[in-house]
């Protein structure tokens, strides 16, 4: 396994754990792909059991959209934070969209530089 597959699985670890502590439920998938001074996080399966049967209610959507929206701007810094320390670069902004419909969430993480992997002291 490369250095940058590593990182890789350890943000998806990261993120799956941070949900799971944070929410109780942790996701049932996350990918992550590197682009540039970007990285992108794609989490599926992060609806709790709750969150899906109020969905089912008139004005359910509007209220997990809401609750879902809570939950990244209070754990922006911290998240971010332990983000910057798994792939040891600065990360300038941060946008994320959650479709609730969809059980599915989409970060996007602006870079202050182009993604390059620590070197591996051997």
């Amino acid at each position: 396994m490369n250095v940058k597959n590593a990182i890789e699985l350890e943000l998806a670890n990261f993120i799956s754990k941070f949900y799971k502590e944070n929410i109780g439920k942790g996701p049932r998938n996350v990918n992550i792909k590197f682009a540039e001074n970007t990285i992108i996080y794609i989490v599926e399966g992060l609806l709790t059991l709750l969150e899906r049967n109020m969905l089912t209610c008139p004005e359910g959507k509007v209220i997990v959209e809401k609750g879902r929206q809570l939950i990244v701007s209070n754990w922006r810094v911290q998240r971010l934070t332990s983000f910057e320390g798994i792939i040891k670069q600065k990360i300038m902004d941060e946008h994320v969209v959650i479709d609730v419909e969809k059980d599915t969430a989409i970060g996007i993480l602006i870079l202050g530089s182009k993604f390059e992997p620590p070197k591996l002291n051997l």
